[in-house]
């Protein structure tokens, strides 16, 4: 079973440029504001993977759900990956250089759920 994908709404293009190609390739996609992930990956059972822009708080989201649940995956953007210390990183979670592509996306999301 594929993991449900969730999405910060903060750039609602990329959020539905990202939710299209996901749903494409036979994913679950949630899209919400960055507050309420959280409680709703919580609430959620089974797989989940969340999707987090370093750029617009996506360490702090990360590891506010890995504190709810360790098991969710995370895969992280950033414009400059580079200067995003791994120890700032949850762990096992790769980052891929900002602005990131759907195709990108799935890939990873792909790789997380083998």
């Amino acid at each position: 079973m594929r993991p449900v994908i969730y999405l910060t709404d903060e750039n609602p293009v990329v959020a539905r440029e990202l939710s299209a190609t996901l749903l494409k390739n036979g994913y679950e996609v949630v899209t919400l504001p960055a507050s309420e992930i959280t409680a709703n990956v919580k609430a959620q059972r089974g797989r989940a993977v969340i999707f987090a822009n370093v750029d617009r708080g996506g360490l702090d989201l990360a590891r506010e759900v890995r504190m709810a649940r360790p098991d969710v995956g995370v895969v992280y953007s950033a414009a400059a990956p580079q200067r995003v210390p791994e120890t700032a990183r949850v762990r096992g979670a790769p980052i891929i250089r900002s602005p990131i592509t759907s195709v990108q996306l799935v890939g990873v999301v792909g790789a997380l759920a083998s």
